[in-house]
């Protein structure tokens, strides 16, 4: 089966992202409003905000964030490195160009990266919303 992929808008419109970012976030390690340690713990991408949400299995601050902040749709699960974006409502995979770079990309569909028998991307591993875990 063929995966459909288009761009993410909005990686470029708002996201500003360095591993610095994530290094420092580790460091605090915890729900920016409950202090949960986690699990799947999100950092929002946006510009400037960098904001640390539990997700699901607590409080789900990750995504009162982004019904709060609308256009603060980008977020990442700290353990997993997997990118979320409300607004899409899909994944966001990263992938290096042949400049070097990163670039985004949106799966629409069923992964096929792989036939490892990893569960990783099961209905287990999503919350009631369909947002990785």
């Amino acid at each position: 089966m063929a995966v459909r992929i288009a761009k993410c808008p909005h990686m470029t419109l708002s996201v500003d992202f360095q591993q610095s970012d994530l290094d420092r976030a580790k460091e605090i390690s915890k729900c920016s409003e409950c202090d949960s340690r986690g699990p799947n713990l999100w950092l929002c991408l946006h510009r400037g905000c960098h904001r640390i949400g539990c997700g699901e299995v607590h409080n789900d601050h990750s995504t009162v964030h982004n019904r709060t902040c609308r256009s603060h749709c980008i977020h990442l699960n700290m353990s997993t490195h997997r990118v979320w974006c409300y607004m899409c409502e899909n994944e966001v995979f990263l992938e290096q160009s042949d400049s070097g770079g990163l670039r985004p990309i949106v799966h629409n569909g069923p992964s096929t990266l792989g036939d490892s028998g990893d569960s990783s991307d099961s209905e287990d591993s999503r919350d009631d919303n369909g947002k990785p875990r």
